[in-house]
C-alpha cells in the first residue's frame, strides 16, 4: 500500500522544507561560529584530554549531518514531486 500526497499540499510542504533546511544550516552556522569557545580546551578543567573534546565535536556535529541530509533528500523529493502521481492513489482506492 502506497501513501499519497495530496497536491495542494505540496507549496505547504516545500515552504515548510524550506524553513527547516535554512533554520538547520543556521545552526550549523552557529556551532561553526563558536566552536571555539565549546571544544577547545578548558582552562577551569584539570584534566581535559583532546579525546573528550573531540567527542563533544561528534555528538553535535553527526547528528547535525544526518539531520541536514535528511531533510535535504525529502525537500528534493518533494520539489521532485509530480501533481499526476497524487491522482493515481484515488483511481487505486475506487477500485
Amino acid at each position: 500500500m502506497t501513501a499519497f500526497i495530496d497536491p495542494s499540499a505540496l507549496p505547504a510542504l516545500r515552504a515548510a522544507g524550506i524553513f527547516f533546511l535554512i533554520i538547520d544550516i543556521l545552526a550549523g552556522a552557529y556551532i561553526f561560529r563558536n566552536r571555539h569557545r565549546w571544544f577547545d580546551k578548558d582552562p577551569d578543567v584539570h584534566d581535559d584530554p583532546k579525546a573528550v573534546r573531540n567527542l563533544r565535536k561528534e555528538v553535535l556535529v553527526i547528528p547535525w549531518i544526518y539531520f541536514t541530509i535528511l531533510v535535504s533528500v525529502a525537500l528534493a523529493l518533494v520539489f521532485l514531486m509530480k501533481r499526476s502521481v497524487a491522482g493515481k492513489g484515488a483511481h487505486v482506492a475506487a477500485e
